[in-house]
């Protein structure tokens, strides 16, 4: 679940369609009149891809402040949070500070020195997301 719109997500997005995951995406504008790529008719008529937006079709463009709305109000509803990384002081900062003191949720970012002020106020490594994966497919976590 997710906008992408960055060119890291936009390729994420590119792996997560070619496989068998189901994806929300959710921009940061109106959909009424939106195009969408040839690649996401087969994923939507197997019902694994879901466009959703908060935003009337009046939205024509994403902006700062719709991006901003969508973040924060995607963060409210996920359990788990992945955020490769946060300007210090910027917006997406101060959602991320926002997951880590919500009871229930959890954060995860890069193992990265840009990252380590969200690991030390209790984001955790994206490699302990792994390692839950891993624990979960071999019935380790319960």
């Amino acid at each position: 679940m997710g906008g992408f719109h960055s060119l890291l997500e936009q390729e994420v997005l590119t792996i997560l369609l070619a496989g068998t995951a189901p994806i929300i995406i959710c921009p940061a504008r109106g959909i009424g009149n939106m195009y969408f790529p040839p690649e996401y008719e087969a994923p939507m008529t197997a019902e694994r891809l879901l466009i959703l937006s908060f935003f009337p079709d009046e939205v024509k463009r994403p902006s700062r402040q719709t991006a901003l709305e969508r973040n924060t109000l995607l963060a409210a509803l996920a359990n788990e949070v992945f955020v490769a990384y946060a300007h210090a002081g910027g917006q997406i900062e101060q959602i991320c500070y926002q997951v880590i003191k919500k009871l229930g949720q959890k954060l995860y970012t890069l193992p990265s020195n840009h990252n380590q002020l969200l690991i030390h106020q209790g984001a955790k490594s994206i490699d302990q997301f792994s390692q839950n994966v891993a624990g979960y497919r071999q019935g380790i976590i319960h």
